[in-house]
């Protein structure tokens, strides 16, 4: 078969009338055939039975058959390289990578792929091809080819939304695994289970802290990392936020000072301090009020504490300072025993011959009791001092006072006094009673220590003096004299 008919071969076949030959007795022969076509077989072959007819001069004929076939017995030649490379996603693509030809026809071509090693691709990488190239009339050959499957895209990564949650209000830490925070996906176009891996970077501490070491509220970058397996990677970004939202844990403990040592910008008693996230927290305190104010030096101060962690989280806590005072005032110096002239004040009145204490807190208020001791001149008196401070405490002295007396008494007389002579006996009544008493008042009082006056007043009466110019050497009737009054004290003094 030469794939165009044979023609050539076909017309030799009956130009030679298909290999007969005739002779005759009397005259030449003449050949003819009834040749109309070549029958359809495979490809181009195929193939006629012929009647060739022999006739001579007179007419005379005799004929013979023969048949000529055209036949394909050769092999389609197969051609296609021994290694190609083709995208993942391209396979199965049904393209065959070989070309086929024959001579006597078309061919056709069918392959069938068998696993092998190679290749990045899991679990499959590469195959052997094996064609074959079969011609019209059956006829075949083969031939091998070993088929990798490339891939040079990227997958396609989803990285979850940013997270956000809040510290835990024990101890700061937070489940930011990504059954917490998400997981990224992946679709790739030949690795159906793409590797999907993370990388955290460092904690960023976003709040505004009072010491070197902020801690708290955080962020870090999760780097998410799409691989397939042939190390085709994309990567995307997730922002993960852990919050404090807890405030500090505070108390305190109460204290108490004494007043002398109290200052209003000095912290006592202790406080205790903890935080879920801040290992320093900030402590600040301030005095709210002072109440329960007995005195000076007795009171309470209510201070508040506030605990502060550097997200600005914050709890507070009440303190009680207690000032008291236990030391009672103290005398200044004074003479124990004192001479002064009496001037009649009140012994127990404090304004009289002070004595003053100093306290270490407050002021000082006083009170003084005399009792009455002999000697001196009206007397003398013990007075015991107390000094209280204003939170009740107490301190007593003695002093003892002599008092002397070189005054006077100031002397009050009545007006003169003028009466009728009665008319009876010429008698007239001229006593204290009716020609009036005179009063006296002493430096030293009216009465002494104990209760006893302190002045005595007496009078002396002149002779009568008359005045009348009677007609003899005695006369009588109107008179006059003079009535000279004494005030005298205690000491003698008048």
């Amino acid at each position: 078969c030469d794939g165009s008919g044979n023609g050539a071969e076909l017309q030799a076949w009956l130009d030679s009338n298909g290999g007969a030959s005739a002779t005759d007795n009397c005259g030449d022969v003449t050949w003819n055939n009834d040749f109309t076509a070549l029958s359809d077989d495979c490809g181009a072959t195929g193939s006629a039975t012929v009647t060739f007819t022999a006739t001579d001069d007179c007419g005379n004929a005799s004929t013979t058959s023969a048949t000529f076939t055209i036949e394909d017995t050769t092999d389609p030649v197969l051609t296609n390289d021994p290694t190609i490379t083709i995208p993942c996603d391209e396979y199965p693509d049904d393209i065959i990578y070989a070309s086929a030809s024959d001579d006597c026809g078309g061919t056709t071509i069918t392959f069938s792929d068998v696993q092998v090693s190679g290749g990045c691709l899991l679990p499959i990488g590469a195959y052997l091809r094996t064609y074959t190239a079969t011609d019209d009339c059956g006829n075949t050959s083969t031939s091998e080819q070993i088929v990798t499957l490339i891939d040079d895209t990227a997958p396609v990564i989803t990285v979850p939304a940013d997270y956000t949650t809040t510290a835990d209000a024990l101890d700061c830490s937070a489940d930011i695994s990504s059954s917490a925070a998400g997981m990224a996906s992946a679709t790739d176009n030949c690795d159906s289970d793409v590797e999907i891996t993370y990388v955290d970077g460092d904690w960023s501490y976003t709040c505004t802290g009072d010491d070197d070491t902020t801690e708290g509220t955080r962020t870090l970058t999760r780097t998410w990392t799409a691989t397939d397996d042939c190390g085709n990677s994309s990567s995307g970004t997730q922002s993960i936020t852990v919050t404090d939202e807890t405030a500090p844990v505070g108390s305190t403990e109460d204290a108490s000072v004494p007043c002398a040592d109290y200052d209003a910008a000095t912290e006592y008693g202790s406080h205790t301090e903890s935080d879920n996230c801040d290992s320093d927290v900030a402590v600040s305190w301030v005095n709210v009020e002072t109440f329960n104010i007995e005195g000076a030096g007795c009171y309470q101060v209510l201070r508040s504490y506030t605990f502060t962690d550097d997200c600005g989280n914050s709890s507070s806590a009440d303190q009680i300072i207690t000032v008291f005072d236990d030391v009672a005032p103290v005398f200044d110096a004074y003479d124990y025993n004192v001479t002064v002239e009496c001037t009649g004040e009140d012994a127990n009145d404090i304004t009289y011959l002070p004595i003053t204490a100093t306290d270490n807190c407050g002021e000082v208020t006083y009170s003084v009791s005399s009792i009455c001791a002999s000697g001196g001149c009206p007397y003398s008196m013990l007075r015991t001092w107390t000094a209280t401070d204003e939170c009740g405490n107490s301190t007593d002295a003695e002093q003892y006072v002599s008092l002397y007396d070189v005054t006077a008494p100031e002397l009050t007389i009545p007006a003169d006094y003028t009466v009728s002579a009665d008319s009876d006996d010429c008698s007239a009544d001229i006593s204290p009673a009716a020609a009036g008493d005179a009063s006296a008042t002493d430096n030293c009082g009216p009465n002494d220590c104990w209760g006893d006056a302190t002045i005595t007043i007496t009078y002396v009466d002149s002779d009568w003096a008359y005045t009348c110019t009677g007609d003899d050497d005695n006369t009588e009737g109107t008179r006059t004299l003079t009535r000279t009054w004494t005030a005298t004290d205690r000491c003698d003094n008048s």
